[in-house]
Formats: structure tokens, sequence, C-alpha cells
């Protein structure tokens, strides 16, 4: 029966061909728009997230030193450093709104990723809001970022939430139901026939989420994942969920598609590409400072930045150079070329770019040794720096353990 929905149900009419390019059109520059904002907001507040992390860290250091540990010290420290990274994440989910974001992707089996998101909300959830889940009989593996991925099934967990508990409904019997399901198909030509992104001829895992609330008004479904667009201004809403949803399965090679009635619910269906590679290990945490030794030359046009990074260099034994511009690193690095290990240069700078910055260093010495750090994500600057020769890449905020290690990488190469 779902899957008879699905194929029969689930995909809208086509429309005009004009229409449907204006409308891509309009979407595209509505994200570019979006884009814009989340990217200059994503690298200040990443700039200041390395201040705060940086000295969190450093002080933990400082404390050890002194033998001041325990009690509401480390309660304090830790609440530190976890409300530091979940701002961070914060962050980094609002640069996937427009995909400038470095999505970290490994074999993810839906089952798992279901199971975690569901435990948050079975937490957090009215008692009123009932979840049935269907998991899938065997790992359904994907090639998927978890974090970001988990994110979309969050996002459409709390929309359908928020439509079952909805005051429309509120006068019902009927308990608020969230089903969620995973099926696996083979993209044959009716599987594909509305969509030409498909690959034909590969399977395909699709997670429905359905619920029985209150539905979507028909002049709105062609909306709902147009950023800014939201029916429950008045509840605090930003427009701004499922316009992360969808540019996060289109990052993934996947769609989303929507059916939904007033007052009979909605289905959302996300599909993903299934994995046949092989099953990545989970990545092991190290924490361990990694000691050093040499000379540093930090280029970044953020005083406070400059300072956190040379704090947390020389606490691990390297000796520090500061310039506050790229003009001023290239004279310093002109000058002492000879004693300067390696450069911590950031790639947003005014006046010369970290870019520009770069391509005079190495025509100075062209073996330098460049880890480029910025407040923006692993984007398509980013790697077009790695293709000029830029060493390795380290995103702004960094604590003294990812310093280090970033720094040790980078110099252990000779």
């Amino acid at each position: 029966m779902l899957n008879q929905f699905l194929r029969l149900n689930l995909f809208p009419k086509k429309r005009k061909g004009s229409e449907k390019i204006l409308m891509q059109l309009a979407q595209a520059q509505k994200m570019e728009a979006v884009g814009s904002l989340s990217g200059g907001l994503a690298h200040d507040f990443n700039n200041i997230l390395t201040g705060i992390m940086g000295s969190s860290s450093l002080l933990e250091l400082e404390l050890d030193d002194i033998n001041v540990r325990g009690g509401n010290v480390d309660k304090y420290l830790t609440m530190i450093k976890e409300s530091s990274h979940k701002a961070a994440d914060i962050v980094r989910k609002l640069l996937t709104l427009t995909r400038k974001t470095d999505l970290t992707f490994s074999s993810v089996d839906l089952n798992a990723s279901l199971k975690n998101v569901i435990d948050i909300c079975m937490n957090s959830f009215p008692k009123s809001v009932g979840i049935e889940v269907k998991y899938f009989d065997t790992p359904a593996l994907v090639k998927a970022d978890q974090s970001s991925l988990e994110q979309v099934f969050l996002n459409l967990f709390v929309n359908a939430s928020h439509a079952v508990t909805t005051t429309e409904k509120a006068g019902e019997d009927q308990c608020g139901v969230i089903s969620v399901n995973i099926v696996r198909y083979f993209a044959d030509e009716v599987f594909s026939h509305n969509d030409p992104e498909v690959e034909k001829g590969s399977y395909y895992f699709a997670v429905s989420v359905h619920d029985n609330g209150c539905g979507i008004e028909s002049e709105n479904l062609d909306k709902i994942f147009d950023p800014f667009f939201t029916t429950k201004a008045d509840a605090g809403g930003s427009g701004l969920g499922l316009s992360m949803v969808y540019n996060i399965t289109k990052a993934h090679k996947g769609m989303i598609k929507v059916y939904s009635e007033k007052m009979k619910g909605s289905t959302f269906i996300v599909y993903l590409p299934e994995y046949t590679g092989d099953v990545d290990d989970a990545p092991k945490s190290d924490n361990a400072i990694i000691q050093g030794s040499g000379r540093i030359l930090v280029v970044d046009d953020e005083e406070f930045v400059r300072d956190i990074a040379r704090n947390i260099l020389e606490k691990i034994g390297y000796e520090v150079m500061t310039a506050s511009d790229g003009r001023e690193g290239i004279e310093l690095y002109r000058a002492h070329q000879g004693t300067i290990t390696a450069v911590l240069l950031d790639m947003s700078m005014p006046g010369l770019s970290g870019l520009e910055t770069f391509k005079q260093l190495k025509e100075i010495n062209s073996s330098v040794e460049v880890l480029l750090s910025s407040g923006f994500s692993m984007d398509e600057r980013v790697q077009s720096a790695l293709n000029m020769g830029v060493g390795s890449f380290i995103q702004k905020p960094y604590t003294n353990y990812e310093l280090s290690r970033a720094i040790h990488e980078l110099t252990d190469k000779k």
C-alpha cells in the first residue's frame, strides 16, 4: 500500500517548462541572498567563538598547571566548552542553507540515525504525540554527513509535531501520530519519471515521515521549501527549516517529495541513494595535545584571534611571530623565512586576502608551509587554495587540541 502511495500520489503534476524555469531561478536567487547573509554571519561569529573556545582551552591548561581542578571549576569549564561547540554547530547548520559547509561523508545506517533523532523527540515532544516507526530489517546504508542528515529528520519530526498539536486539531478525539518508515526502491522508469536527477538502475532508500495533523494548504505546497516562507510567523517560525532540509538532501544527491491534504495530514519522503561500499569505522576521539618546536608566523586581522593562536602555540612549544594583515605578514616572512617553520594564515582579510598573501609567500619560498584558517567552511575558495599548494586547512573556531594537531600534521610532512 505504501509502495503504491509513493508511486502514484507523491509526485506533483508537472509544470510548464517556462514556469518551472522561472521558479528555479527565483529559488536560486533567494538562496544566493541567504548564502551571502549566512556566510558573513558565520565568518564573524566563528572568529568570536575562536576567542571563546581558545580561551577556555588555555584556561584549562593553566588550571592544570596550578593544580586547581575539580568541583565547580570542572563543571563551569565543561559548560563553556559544550556551549561553544553547540554554538559552532548552529553556525555549521546555518551554512547548510546554501551548502557552503564542509560535509563529512561516511557510511551511515538510516536505522541508527532515525533512532538517535526519535530518542530526542520522545524526550521533548508533548506526551500527546505518538511516534510509530518501522525500521528497515537490515542496515539501510547511505553515504552521508550524519549530523546534517539527522538535522533533516529532526526538522521533519518537529514540523509533524506542530501539525498534530495545532489548535485546529485540538477539538478532535484523534491522537496525534507521526509514522516513520524506511523502504528500499529500485530506480526504474516509473520511479524516475518526474525526476531526471535520479540515477536509473540504482537503489534508493525512502524515509517517509507521515503525520495525521492539520495538513498544508494546496496553494502553499509549492512554497514550503522557499527560504523564509512560513505559516507560523506568529509562533516564531523562521521559514528556514524546510529550506535547510531541501538543501541538505540535495547535497546528498537525494530528493524530497511531499503530499498533503488539508485536515488529513502530510507525508514528507526523503530519497537517498543506497551505499554499497565499505562500512567506515567510527572516528576515534583524540584530545591529546601534540607538543612541537619551531617558529610559526600567525597572520590574522583580528587581534584577539592572533592572541589566542599565539598563546596556544607558545603553550605547546612553538615560538610565534604575528602580523595584522597580509602585507605585514609578507614582509615578516621575507625577513625571517629561514627560521619560520610554518604560517597560520587567515583566508579573509581586508586589503590583501589570504589567497593573494599565499601567492606572494610562495614567490618568496616555493616550499612555504601554510595552514589556512577561516571562519568560513571548506568551500570552493578553500579548495582552490589547496589546489594551489596550501598545505592544509583548519576551520575556526578551533581548540588547542585541534590547532596542535593541524600544525603537527603540516610540519611533520617534511
